[in-house]
């Protein structure tokens, strides 16, 4: 066999193995983080096998820099600042798995299976969004899939309402593109309202703000640009009345918006937590405290109970901050938060350079849908760690590196 065909060999087998992860990714890491992690892992042997970074355009090449040198600032913190490095390494190799793989793998996937297998993702979510409402009225009983009078979707209810607006973005962003037809845009966008009727089920708080404000500033955008400006308004007249009824048909919604309020346990739970995490940060303003030691400083637990201010758990039982942005500042410090800064507005500069070149396609409208989906995770992580991972941060990043695909700029993805 000739040097040729074995390297023609080797990048056949490294394709395969990409695009096998990709199909993996896209239709199995819903139902179990498990196969996300299968996915990546052959998508990474897929890379290594047939490497070529010269392929790799600058923007995305400094966001792999940016989360290389995450991952290397928190492998220093482990060996340098935490108390526990056994679980600080854990933590900063589950960065690298969330946030860093992923991405690779959405970024190699070959340019004409892109847009298929994020449609294939979002149809995915919409189909265990489906059994979760069975379950919430109650035509089976499965407290994974609904429970506590919201649905859960195999997942925590406020991962899930973040997995359901990643797939109401998808389909609206879909909607307006200048190519999709208007059969096509009227039954993606009743598909992205059916959509937002399960975001209002899941009781997420966090995300009905976080979904409101996108899908609304989304709606300017297009209104302005001038894609599809009647439907487009319409569809937030839509996604109010959907949201008016479903408080009016479930009284488990009404108690959530009732229960509101500085007086909630869980509003009062999170405050506290600001107030321990803003010690920490104060206490360890440049290092932090080390990847994944909230759990086990008890100094800081110690300093609560003095001050009188109960948390929901206490120390060696909490796993986070409840606040990403005062979670990466305690744990990574000041460096830490701006390199974790730098990757969020690298990744929005790539999707809007990615919505351009890839023209008016669906490739375009699946880039700006992943754009509102960051705008989106970054107002419901003043609530919550869900970028800590697993399962919607590997999401994310997975479709930043599709939609960074896009930056490939050529005549097959200006017509997709």
């Amino acid at each position: 066999m000739t040097p040729t065909q074995l390297n023609f060999t080797r990048k056949s087998i490294s394709e395969y193995l990409i695009l096998s992860g990709g199909i993996i990714f896209a239709a199995g890491t819903i139902w179990t983080p498990i196969l996300g992690y299968l996915a990546i892992s052959l998508g990474f042997i897929g890379i290594c096998l047939d490497f070529d970074a010269k392929e790799i355009s600058t923007i995305v090449r400094i966001n792999f820099v940016l989360i290389s040198l995450f991952i290397l600032w928190g492998l220093v913190l482990s060996l340098t600042v935490a108390i526990r490095p056994g679980e600080a390494f854990a933590t900063v190799f589950a960065y690298a798995a969330h946030w860093l793989f992923p991405f690779a793998l959405g970024y190699w996937i070959k340019d004409k299976f892109r847009v298929g297998l994020v449609y294939v993702f979002a149809a995915l979510i919409i189909l265990v969004g489906i059994l979760s409402l069975g379950a919430y009225l109650n035509f089976y009983h499965s407290p994974n899939l609904s429970k506590e009078g919201m649905i859960w979707g195999l997942h925590h209810h406020i991962a899930f309402a973040a997995m359901l607006l990643m797939a109401v973005h998808i389909a609206y962003g879909s909607a307006m593109v200048p190519k999709s037809s208007n059969k096509k845009t009227i039954a993606l966008l009743s598909i992205g309202a059916f959509i937002m009727l399960l975001v209002v089920l899941s009781g997420s708080r966090a995300y009905w703000m976080a979904g409101a404000i996108t899908v609304t500033c989304a709606t300017i955008y297009n209104a302005i640009i001038g894609r599809q400006r009647i439907l487009s308004l319409s569809f937030i007249g839509v996604g109010v009345i959907i949201a008016a009824l479903a408080v009016l048909a479930f009284p488990q919604i009404r108690q959530r918006i009732i229960s509101s309020g500085i007086d909630n346990a869980s509003y009062i739970d999170r405050k506290n937590m600001a107030i321990m995490g803003g010690e920490m940060i104060k206490d360890h303003p440049f290092t932090g405290i080390g990847p994944g030691q909230v759990p086990y400083v008890k100094v800081y637990y110690d300093r609560m109970a003095q001050m009188k201010l109960p948390i929901e758990t206490g120390y060696m039982e909490k796993k986070h901050l409840h606040n990403m942005y005062l979670q990466i500042g305690a744990e990574f410090g000041i460096i830490g938060f701006m390199l974790c800064l730098g990757i969020a507005i690298t990744s929005l500069w790539l999707l809007v350079r990615a919505a351009a070149i890839a023209g008016n396609g669906f490739s375009s409208g699946i880039a700006m849908a992943v754009f509102w989906s960051i705008i989106t995770l970054a107002i419901g992580e003043i609530f919550d760690c869900l970028m800590r991972g697993p399962t919607v941060a590997m999401m994310i990043f997975w479709l930043i590196g599709i939609s960074a695909g896009f930056l490939n700029n050529n005549q097959t993805m200006r017509n997709m």
